[in-house]
């Protein structure tokens, strides 16, 4: 019988916890479905990211984990105030009306459209959503600032800005005054004056940045607040990007931006760096060294007779250097054959 198998026997009398399947079954099996996955064009490998912290895994927040194109991040450039802390959506599942499931449509596109491009753009403002498995008629929006406050606005069509500044009017009464922002920032949503069918995720995200814009401008002590913005990290290193054509490094995406500094000293004789993306395999491979072996000799563990000095062994050794040692090697009882010409 050999010593170490993949398959074990799978009696009933081995006990509970000893009846799944192998280890070589399973990684056999997950090569089978993640060959299968690949042929999908749809599919993107989820190890390029094990790395990455992972998402709260809400009902609803759905968006937090799929890998985002960064074409579609291009296309929404969705921004708030620097001062912006986070960003909470909640909508309900079920609505008794049909006013109140237009609003959780709404809120929910507007959480699986608008959220990620706002983190990904503004890395200091953390999203999240959630679906509440309720009855309710008005979802809600709930912004936190820097300085430790936060306000609760409903999405409602054509009142959410004027709701959402009136929350924020509330909020600073004791610390500052907000007649001039209020008399500067339109108190009019884009599309309350038409109809509210016309009411989309684009309006709804503008009007989110113009309450955020509020919210900033009326701090009470601006300075200690931006030293908050400073010092707060990353919010959006959960995020699954894909980009696509673009470059992974930073120097590839914006290779189309003017660079007027010259990264190092002019007495210096150096050469420019490349970041062609077309000749970066190209450079890699003429980079390789030329004294390399033309095949490495990599240390195997040699399978088969162990060579001892006692004299217990003898016969065997004598045995063992007349006859191939290697018989019945492709007729393993438990595992796979093994091939006898491999070490």
């Amino acid at each position: 019988m050999p010593v170490s198998t993949t398959r074990k026997p799978r009696g009933i009398h081995r006990g509970p916890g000893k009846r799944q399947i192998s280890e070589a079954e399973k990684n056999k099996w997950l090569f089978m479905r993640k060959t299968q996955l690949m042929s999908v064009a749809e599919w993107d490998d989820p190890e390029n990211f094990k790395h990455l912290p992972k998402p709260k895994k809400l009902i609803g927040n759905e968006a937090t984990e799929i890998v985002w194109p960064y074409a579609v991040l291009l296309q929404n450039q969705l921004s708030v105030h620097p001062l912006t802390k986070s960003i909470y959506c909640f909508y309900f599942q079920y609505s008794f009306s049909p006013e109140g499931k237009q609003r959780n449509t709404l809120a929910r596109n507007f959480a699986r459209e608008c959220l990620v491009p706002i983190t990904f753009h503004n890395p200091q403002c953390y999203i999240e959503s959630e679906m509440l498995l309720d009855y309710g008629e008005v979802p809600f929006l709930i912004l936190h600032c820097l300085d430790e406050n936060s306000v609760v606005i409903p999405i409602v069509e054509g009142a959410t800005l004027q709701a959402g500044i009136n929350a924020v009017m509330e909020m600073r009464r004791s610390a500052r005054d907000l007649s001039s922002a209020s008399e500067t920032t339109p108190v009019n949503s884009a599309k309350s004056c038409r109809d509210t069918q016309k009411y989309t995720k684009k309006d709804l995200a503008a009007d989110v940045q113009q309450i955020t814009e509020v919210i900033g401008d009326s701090v009470v002590n601006p300075s200690e607040v931006w030293r908050t913005y400073h010092d707060r990290p990353l919010q959006n290193a959960f995020l699954k990007v894909n980009y696509q054509w673009f470059g992974e490094a930073r120097q590839e995406r914006e290779q189309h931006l003017a660079c007027y500094q010259w990264p190092w000293d002019e007495e210096e004789v150096q050469k420019p760096i490349i970041s062609n993306r077309a000749t970066k395999i190209t450079m890699a491979l003429n980079q390789t060294p030329r004294d390399l072996p033309e095949r490495l000799r990599l240390p195997k563990p040699a399978r088969g007779l162990k060579y001892t000095n006692s004299q217990l062994d003898s016969k065997s050794h004598s045995f063992a250097r007349h006859a191939d040692n290697r018989a019945f090697s492709n007729g393993s009882r438990w595992g796979a054959p093994r091939r006898s010409g491999s070490n």
